[in-house]
């Protein structure tokens, strides 16, 4: 079993890194240069770590101008803490799709840089979090349609075990991906709106920050026409977990993250004794029942 939850894994790493970013709006995705770098760079002579720091942004500089993006990122981590390195850093990780790495350089940037010179490093910081945002957008949109076109049939038990795992890791990376969506873009708004407020002629992050607007007041029309769609949260009530089996169930995901899929089954099964609301979860305890006939069957 063990061993088809890591080649499903493997499948959703290729499935991620596969997936083409999408944005429905044109984005200026072009991020501020080395000019935001030679306002606050030390120069060469000075103490050991000051050298260190010019040395290091002198290789960094050139590597990224070759598009050698690996070696910029190891020559600006050898600087001491500095917001020029920091800065170059982000840069670096940014030209490889590394989002997060991107974002955390540039935050700390921000921690070192004075006021006056943090418009570059908040507009690179807003533009990489709205990249790592559609980039999550399209994750999500693309695992819930191949989600849909997973169908469990046949007798084969251990293809059911492949397809409900694949089904169900699809379906969470969905989820986890809209929920960095939405708080991904969020961020990406402050962070523009923090990089207008150093520099009010900025228009490339004054469009951005319009782009990112529109996605989200795009996003809050589209939850209310399905709010409406559902019905009245009232009417939703009758078909809620009570306490009790939101407990069992977290109880049984622990369970199945550890691979004891038979225990979780039994969780399942004797919390719907005492808790009707439960059988709400029986397409989970089919999968269960499925898992756990693959394991017989081992």
């Amino acid at each position: 079993i063990s061993t088809r939850a890591r080649y499903v894994a493997d499948r959703i790493i290729v499935f991620i890194r596969d997936t083409k970013l999408e944005c429905s709006e044109p984005f200026i995705w072009k991020m501020k240069p080395f000019i935001a770098i030679a306002l606050f760079s030390m120069v060469a002579c000075g103490t050991s770590s000051e050298r260190a720091v010019h040395k290091a942004l002198q290789a960094g500089n050139a590597d990224i101008h070759a598009e050698r993006y690996e070696d910029a990122i190891t020559a600006y981590s050898a600087a001491p803490k500095d917001p020029s390195a920091l800065f170059g850093l982000g840069n670096a990780n940014h030209r490889l799709a590394k989002w997060l790495e991107s974002a955390a350089a540039y935050n700390d940037a921000l921690q070192l840089q004075p006021d006056s010179v943090k418009g570059p490093t908040f507009y690179n910081l807003g533009t990489t979090q709205a990249r790592y945002a559609f980039a999550a957008d399209s994750i999500s949109k693309k695992a819930a349609k191949d989600f849909t076109g997973i169908v469990i049939e046949g007798n084969d038990i251990a293809q059911k075990v492949e397809g409900i795992v694949m089904r169900d890791s699809l379906w969470k990376l969905s989820i986890q991906m809209s929920k960095v969506f939405d708080s991904t873009l969020v961020a990406s708004k402050t962070s523009l709106r923090n990089a207008l407020k150093v520099d009010p002629s900025n228009e490339d992050a004054r469009y951005n920050l319009m782009v990112v607007q529109n996605t989200i007041d795009k996003l809050k029309k589209e939850e209310e026409e399905r709010r409406k769609k559902n019905g009245d949260d009232k009417d939703k009530e009758e078909t809620k977990l009570t306490a009790m089996a939101l407990q069992l169930v977290q109880r049984a995901d622990s369970l199945v993250e550890q691979y004891r899929f038979n225990e979780a089954l039994d969780v399942l099964e004797g919390g719907l004794k005492r808790d009707p609301s439960l059988k709400k979860e029986e397409e989970y305890m089919k999968k269960l029942e499925t898992v756990t006939d693959a394991a017989k069957a081992e």
